[in-house]
């Protein structure tokens, strides 16, 4: 035993059945974690993937192990942590053939490596010590969530005490010290981690991050000073003693509810300082995402993907020109925005995207206050219903669907018991139903306190309403317009009360098409779909100045990148990729957020806003501030609309 060879696991947990993924398993604290999980008593346990850069080397390690432990259930994976387009094929791989994953142990690194980029242009201890093992956990947490209870550890290490992020240099361009830019890492795991386990809370999922202890492996082959510890390695634990932690924090009975973040020498750890900032480590969530989407195998196939339309589109796109990026950004933000379910089973609520940004915080109660929400049946719509009933509001669920509505409403009665619902139908792309809806609301609902223009439709093939207007701009834009129109009297007799409508960054590409507003010359869908978004902002611009003095409010949303049933429409290759990156995005619960801070938040009004993202003001395109704009389509909407005023 090594001088600092203290703590040793005392679990006699059994693993039979469960399946367990370990990074870097061929060599080292890996290898003995692999061992364990393989053989908890006389006969073979967990089955185990071991996923290796070194593939191998992996099956060699595999061979060893399957001489040791007779009958062990061994997978060997490739995982190159240093690209990211490998750490996803990984994943997915894994989430096609493996049913179940109960252990997720991110063990796998690099220390004080000479300064290099990886093929995804990040500094090289960064991306295989947090990034790569961020993207893998991310891909597979789904399965995870489905394998509750479950259990993810990050091994990170006391070099995170001198530790410190550098926000303004994560890739250390400017300067790079070896062993500084892998205490960085060290501190980054923890940080992931416990940013994790604010996420996981209630979904029967637990992480920890352990440091293992000072280790004889070969990780340490490029620290200076490396001669010393190899003098020194009778003092340094064995790879079997710095897998004890490993062992304690996956398999200990008394960990299975979260208990405590950081262990070393199987006890719980005083982590630094800069480890416990929640602020930092919700930082450092938000720039990986930044970086996965700019720097990453991503940004290269939507550039494949989405080039095809934009040279048919009038948009004059050249990637090295920033606003050519910001376009590019917009459009990716459009095909994103929703798609279809995932094909896991888990519950989406409890997944999380990479553009997860944002949350409402507001504690007000809704008690006495009546809300109108279309589309609420499903998505978003379904997610700000359960909130403000939550709240204790009474909701109106407008909906084309009676009979999924009714369905979304007895989920909705069993979620939030003494719930207060009412379903009617409304039906958008018939400005005779949005009349009758208004119509039977009116008779019977004396104050309306909320209305959330939700429904929508996304760039679907070329149709007409039975007003024979285009269908994306009548169900988006005029549907609503109408609806509010035709409420507006009442909302303002309940003074305060507030307006929301979603719109979306596809905005930023929108064009009115004043000439051509029903698209009867030409159609594109996605063209239709912007014009619609940005109709959504004019209207609500207009909306503010004609409702100056009345105490009503309202706010344009863009919900974020969310997965949701909208983008059934989008052609092929749009729809492949939309299935492709479904991890990526939001649930309908996360791209709720804007919609409840807009209309819950009390200092709102002061802020002046007009178009939210994220629960902040967002950017808006120059078209959507245009007061000339707003005032016209307003008087077009009108003039379509009036024979139902």
């Amino acid at each position: 035993m090594g001088l600092f060879g203290s703590g040793k696991c005392s679990s006699k947990a059994t693993l039979k059945g469960k399946t367990a993924l370990i990074t870097g398993a061929n060599a080292g604290i890996g290898y003995e974690t692999a061992k364990d999980f393989l053989k908890k008593g006389k006969e073979p346990c967990a089955r185990v993937i071991m996923a290796c850069r070194n593939v191998q080397l992996a099956e060699t390690a595999a061979g060893n192990l399957r001489s040791e432990i007779p009958g062990s259930d061994i997978r060997v994976v490739q995982l190159n942590l240093a690209s990211l387009r490998s750490v996803k094929e990984c994943a997915e791989d894994i989430l096609k053939s493996e049913p179940k994953i109960h252990l997720l142990i991110n063990n796998a690194g690099v220390m004080a490596c000479p300064y290099a980029k990886t093929e995804d242009e990040l500094e090289m201890q960064f991306q295989t010590n947090h990034l790569g093992h961020f993207l893998l956990t991310r891909i597979l947490l789904p399965k995870v969530l489905e394998s509750a209870p479950a259990r993810i550890v990050n091994i990170s290490g006391g070099a995170h005490y001198a530790g410190r992020v550098n926000f303004e240099d994560l890739q250390s361009t400017r300067s790079y010290n070896s062993v500084l830019a892998y205490n960085q890492s060290k501190l980054c795991n923890l940080l992931f981690t416990l940013e994790l386990q604010e996420r996981l809370k209630d979904t029967g999922v637990v992480a920890y991050a352990v440091h293992p202890g000072v280790v004889a492996t070969e990780l340490g082959r490029h620290v200076p000073g490396g001669w010393l510890f190899q003098k020194l390695g009778w003092i340094l634990k064995t790879p079997v003693q710095g897998a004890q932690t490993t062992l304690h924090c996956a398999l200990d009975e008394k960990l299975g509810e979260q208990n405590g973040l950081y262990f070393s020498d199987c006890s719980p750890a005083r982590a630094s300082g800069r480890a416990r900032n929640k602020d930092d480590a919700k930082k450092l969530w938000e720039v990986r995402g930044l970086k996965l989407f700019w720097t990453s195998f991503l940004a290269n196939l939507l550039l494949e993907t989405i080039w095809k339309y934009f040279a048919e589109s009038d948009l004059e796109l050249r990637p090295t020109n920033l606003q050519g990026f910001r376009r590019l950004h917009s459009f990716y933000l459009l095909i994103c925005h929703t798609s279809a379910a995932p094909n896991t089973s888990v519950k989406k609520e409890n997944t999380m995207g990479i553009f997860t940004n944002g949350k409402c915080t507001s504690a007000a109660s809704l008690v006495g206050k009546m809300a109108i929400i279309t589309g609420a049946n499903t998505g978003i719509g379904y997610e700000t219903t359960k909130d403000f009933l939550k709240r204790g509001a009474r909701v109106v669920m407008a909906n084309r669907n009676l009979e999924l509505s009714e369905k979304a409403a007895e989920k909705l009665r069993a979620e939030v018991p003494n719930s207060q619902i009412r379903v009617v139908q409304l039906n958008l792309a018939s400005l005779k139903s949005v009349k009758q809806c208004a119509r039977e609301i009116l008779q019977t609902e004396p104050e309306i306190h909320l209305l959330i223009n939700n429904a929508g439709v996304m760039a679907c093939p070329y149709a007409k309403t039975e007003d024979d207007l285009e269908m994306q701009f009548q169900t988006n834009h005029l549907g609503h317009f109408l609806f509010t129109l035709l409420l507006l009297p009442r909302i303002k007799e309940s003074a305060p009360a507030r307006i929301i409508n979603l719109s979306s960054s596809a905005h930023l590409f929108g064009k009115v098409n004043f000439d051509d507003l029903q698209s009867t010359k030409s159609y594109s869908p996605t063209k239709a779909y912007g014009q619609s978004k940005l109709c959504n902002i004019l209207f609500t611009l207009e909306l503010i100045e004609r409702l100056k003095g009345t105490r009503v409010v309202t706010y344009a949303v863009h919900p974020g990148v969310v997965s949701t049933e909208l983008g059934r429409h989008l052609e092929g290759g749009q729809s492949w990729l939309l299935n492709k990156l479904d991890w990526a995005k939001k649930t309908p619960l996360e791209g709720a957020q804007t919609t409840l801070h807009c209309a819950l938040e009390g200092n709102l009004a002061t802020q002046n806003g007009i178009y939210y993202s994220d629960c902040k003001q967002g950017m808006m395109s120059c078209r959507a501030r245009s007061k000339e704009d707003a005032q016209n389509l307003w008087k077009v909407s009108e003039d379509l609309v009036k024979q139902y005023l």
